[in-house]
C-alpha cells in the first residue's frame, strides 16, 4: 500500500493530516449501522476494530501502538465516543468520525 510510503508517514511520526489521509478508507472498511441493547447506531465503528485495522493494515506493529494512534485521532477531535462519554480504549464501544 503506497499510503505507508508517503512522506506524511515518515519516521512513524503522524500528524493530523496523516490521519485525515486514511479516514476515507477507514470509513469504507469500518463504519456501519450497529445495534446494541435494542438500539440502532448509524454511522459508527467499534473501537477495537479500529485498533485491529491499524495492525492488520501495517500502520501499527502492535495493538498498543494502534491504540496510541487512535488516541491521537481522539485528541485531534477526529473521532469521539457516540455519547462523548468515554476516552478511546481497545474495547467494544461505538465511536464516530468527525471529518
Amino acid at each position: 500500500d503506497d499510503m505507508r510510503d508517503s512522506n506524511t508517514f515518515l519516521q512513524g511520526r503522524w500528524d493530523e493530516l496523516a490521519y485525515l489521509h486514511i479516514i476515507p478508507r477507514l470509513r469504507t472498511e469500518l463504519v456501519r449501522t450497529r445495534r446494541w441493547r435494542f438500539r440502532k447506531y448509524q454511522g459508527v465503528f467499534v473501537a477495537s476494530e479500529l485498533v485491529s485495522w491499524f495492525v492488520d493494515s501495517g500502520f501499527a506493529a502492535s495493538r498498543s501502538t494502534a491504540v496510541i494512534h487512535a488516541k491521537h485521532m481522539f485528541a485531534f477531535g477526529l473521532i469521539s465516543h457516540v455519547y462523548r462519554a468515554h476516552q478511546f480504549q481497545d474495547e467494544w464501544k461505538f465511536f464516530r468520525f468527525h471529518v
